[in-house]
């Protein structure tokens, strides 16, 4: 028992080290850096049952392993208290789902197209970062960008990415966008490679004698199919699971890419910057710890509870993220659990400096 002690300690340590290389180096490394919150349920396991023995000495192996994995702690559950100081801007983040506009959301029952459109056009924050927008100016309900924007009461820096729904209609339009109640004096694209459909665009938003570049980003998405996971067509849930393993790696390795191209960007700004939209990758990974590394978390720093963003199946995944400059201060952060439209929540952070 005691050797599988020292194994199990080592694993465990194993399991941690693994966020620090990135997967495109080695892929099941993005897999394995996914057990970091079981890694720790272990550890604690085996902390008890040596205290329980008496075995102090014993029990001193997986204590050194909990120190080393509290590192994690805080990107995992939160505890600030709410901020009562005065902000300069908030911003909000979300993952729209394209408004549902796919016919296989056309007759879901909680997910309303107008219901998800009027949310954020309502919503008062000063800066609204989307992720899967769409776009129609043909269509009383998919008219986003008129609406949202309310009808020029904020500008916009929209990038629209070369994909089409029904029709090749030049009026339907799919990408990133962020919108600005402040003047966006300068903006433009962040890309991965040529004719990706993932990217990044960034805004330098001026706020009073300020700038702040926001940076709006959507990471290779994972791909995984909850349906057919879960569904009772045998054949089906196991084809699904047979091109699991081929769609994490492309997604882990290429995530493990594009947050480089991310923080480099960042790090290379003039000013002060949030980077905030849908990261796909939870906050034990090589991608989170990447930006974690150089800038803030707000949901860390400002926020209450778990912080799940994933509205679906997978609820207890936090993929959705703002990161922000050090001279930075988070006053709040918030995810939006009450809006229901989508399968993300949305996010939202106030900040000051």
């Amino acid at each position: 028992m005691k050797h599988l002690n020292l194994i199990i300690t080592l694993l465990c340590l194993l399991v941690f080290f693994t966020v620090k290389v990135p997967p495109y180096v080695f892929w099941p490394l993005g897999l394995i850096s996914l057990g970091v919150p079981f890694a720790f349920l272990a550890l604690v396991s085996l902390l008890i049952f040596w205290l329980n023995k008496g075995n102090v000495i014993q029990a001193s192996l997986p204590f050194l392993g909990l120190l080393y994995s509290l590192k994690f702690l805080p990107s995992f559950v939160a505890m600030n208290p709410a901020g009562a100081e005065p902000h300069k801007l908030k911003v909000l983040s979300f993952n729209v789902q394209v408004f549902n506009q796919y016919a296989h959301l056309a007759d879901s029952g909680y997910m309303s197209s107008l219901g998800i459109r009027n949310f954020n056009a309502e919503h008062d924050a000063d800066v609204k970062c989307f992720q899967e927008f769409y776009n129609d100016n043909k269509s009383d309900t998919f008219n986003t960008i008129d609406v949202i924007s309310r009808r020029g009461e904020y500008e916009y820096h929209y990038a629209p990415t070369p994909v089409y729904f029904s029709s090749l209609d030049e009026q339907k339009s799919f990408g990133l966008i962020i919108f600005s109640r402040f003047p966006i004096v300068n903006r433009g694209e962040i890309l991965f490679g040529q004719n990706l459909p993932n990217k990044g665009v960034f805004a330098d938003v001026k706020v009073g004698e300020d700038t702040v570049r926001i940076i709006n980003v959507h990471l290779q998405s994972m791909s995984i199919n909850e349906q057919n996971l879960l569904q009772s067509d045998t054949e089906g849930a196991l084809e699904e699971y047979r091109n699991i393993a081929r769609r994490l790696k492309r997604g882990f390795e290429n995530r493990s890419h594009q947050i480089e191209v991310i923080r480099n960007f960042a790090q290379n700004s003039p000013y002060k910057v949030i980077v905030c939209g849908d990261y796909n990758e939870v906050p034990f990974s090589f991608a989170y710890r990447t930006m974690r590394q150089h800038f803030k978390n707000a949901f860390e720093e400002g926020g209450r509870g778990f912080g799940f963003s994933y509205n679906g199946i997978l609820f207890f995944l936090r993929i959705d993220n703002m990161f922000y400059s050090p001279e930075m201060k988070i006053i709040n952060f918030r995810t939006r659990r009450d809006m229901l439209h989508s399968d993300h929540f949305p996010i939202e952070g106030s900040f000051t400096w």
